[in-house]
């Protein structure tokens, strides 16, 4: 019996599990999701504007200081930015903004809304930037 080696024992407290903080652990969950989105889009904006200019529409008549030509790049942005939340179930104001701004009409046809109204503060309340 001297030359048996012996298995170390685990005492009971290693099987004491810890205490999983449930709001911590979502909070970290959102920021890997959020990380992951913000990178899908830089991989995903070059490359669709690379395309818009190979159809002719040349980025060189783009001027990212005139306000208008970047609310019209952010509208866009923000637009692919809602799909990716909503792949992962988190809310994004433009998602609202589409089900607002568009109908379907009789043959099932989508069409813009001649008319919408919209308060994204009921649901967001003043800091409306995510």
């Amino acid at each position: 019996m001297d030359n048996i080696i012996q298995f170390p024992k685990k005492s009971k407290k290693q099987f004491v599990k810890e205490e999983i903080n449930e709001e911590l652990m979502k909070s970290n969950i959102l920021d890997i999701k959020l990380t992951h989105i913000n990178e899908a889009l830089v991989v995903i904006l070059p490359q669709l504007f690379s395309n818009i200019d190979m159809v002719g529409a040349s980025a060189t008549d783009i001027d990212l200081d005139e306000i208008d030509d970047a609310k019209e790049i952010n509208l866009i942005a923000e637009s692919i930015r809602a799909i990716l939340y909503k792949y992962y179930n988190i809310s994004h104001p433009f998602q609202k903004l589409a089900e607002n701004l568009f109908e379907i009409d009789e043959n099932d046809n989508i069409r813009i809304s001649r008319k919408i109204e919209i308060d994204f503060s009921d649901e967001y309340g003043e800091n409306i930037n995510i």
